[in-house]
């Protein structure tokens, strides 16, 4: 006997008197087909979640990013208020301290002689 060849396993078997040979291998096909259909959809579904969970994520993170910008654009503004009020002060103080120093100053000046008599 002559060994066969492997293409000839593949093809179908044609049942032409009805032992359901043939209605057996189209079922087999068909649920093979079924469940890869059904592995595929499970992909597609699987890839979904993945993607819209990456999405979420992408999102939280640039929310961290902007609360963490306007944190620090917050302080900002809290550092410059802090130090115009230092600076105001500052000039406040020396404003004071030149209007004492003036009137320390009048008050010491020596006398005009003519007003004296």
């Amino acid at each position: 006997m002559r060994p066969v060849s492997s293409h000839f396993l593949n093809l179908p078997i044609v049942d032409p008197q009805g032992f359901g040979v043939e209605r057996l291998e189209r079922e087999q096909l068909e649920l093979v087909e079924q469940k890869r259909n059904e592995q595929e959809r499970m992909a597609r579904e699987r890839n979904k979640r993945e993607r819209m969970e990456r999405e979420r994520m992408e999102r939280e993170r640039v929310e961290q990013e902007q609360v963490e910008q306007e944190q620090v654009e917050q302080e900002q503004v809290e550092q410059e208020q802090v130090e115009q009020e230092r600076v105001e002060q500052e000039r406040v103080e020396q404003e004071r301290v030149e209007r004492e120093q003036d009137f320390l100053f009048r008050r010491l000046k020596p006398a005009n002689p003519s007003s004296i008599k």
